[in-house]
């Protein structure tokens, strides 16, 4: 049998030592979690998105969508590159401002 040389630490008849530390640092984990809630940052928002408009800003952007479906004849891929703006933005726009096919 191989002896260890130098030290020899008795990590199981230290157990109750490292309950009792495990217990220290849960507990006010555990307390923290029910007083102040969960915290999730903007890692976790997944999709949330809250969107202000001012009536004026909206107004005027309403009827530079329309000009731009004017202009390219309905085609939104070339009107949100008039725009300078994603296809999907264009659709959420068009979508939220109930412009219908022109």
């Amino acid at each position: 049998m191989i002896e260890p040389e130098g030290r020899v630490w008795d990590i199981i008849g230290k157990r109750r030592w490292g309950y009792l530390f495990s217990l220290i640092v849960i507990i006010p984990g555990i307390v923290a979690l029910f007083t102040s809630g969960i915290n999730l940052g903007i890692d976790f928002t997944g999709g949330t998105l809250l969107d202000v408009r001012l009536g004026r800003t909206a107004a005027i952007e309403e009827i530079l969508i329309r000009r731009a479906l004017q202009k390219t004849r309905g085609n939104r891929t070339r009107a949100a590159e008039l725009l300078e703006i994603s296809h999907r933005a264009l659709l959420y726009k068009i979508k939220d401002y109930r412009i219908a096919d022109l």
